[in-house]
């Protein structure tokens, strides 16, 4: 029961991460690596608490235009077709970079400069390293993003 929890936590991380209407309706293929069974028996419950039409297809292939997350040993694949335009969100991502990467050399800038660390008490320079440390990783997760749309998306 676990691997359907986790099964429904991916597509709505999905429909999160792509801005997706928790009520849009979805579709998805998944290929199991084990336990078909358990995800066509609870197809249902995968129905109603994902809101995803689930297909099981041990042969399937990574469709072009979908979002792919791993769950155990087996591959989500929920198709967008239709759902995102991919050229908007591939823009919205590249903003979203920029924005991010301001940040970054900001604080970068800010923590680099001696006058700020020693003159600054030392919860306020750890706060700062600690939002860059932050925004290191939500710049690493958007260019990971965009690499998502430059190999798929295209």
């Amino acid at each position: 029961m676990a691997a359907v929890m986790d099964l429904v936590t991916a597509v709505r991380n999905i429909r999160g991460e792509m801005r997706i209407a928790p009520g849009a309706p979805l579709t998805a293929t998944l290929r199991p690596g084990g336990a078909a069974e358990l995800f066509t028996a609870n197809g249902a419950l995968i129905d109603a608490l994902a809101r995803v039409r689930l297909t099981v297809d041990p042969g399937a292939t990574r469709p072009r235009s979908s979002a792919m997350a791993v769950i155990g040993g087996s591959e989500l694949y929920v198709d967008l077709t239709g759902v995102v335009d991919l050229a908007a969100e591939r823009q919205r991502i590249e903003k979203e970079i920029a924005k991010v990467t301001e940040r970054v050399d900001f604080l970068k800038t800010k923590l680099a400069k001696p006058d700020f660390a020693e003159r600054a008490p030392a919860e306020i320079v750890a706060r700062e390293r600690e939002r860059l440390v932050e925004q290191e990783a939500v710049h690493a997760k958007l260019v990971a993003s965009l690499g998502w749309f430059d190999g798929a998306g295209r």
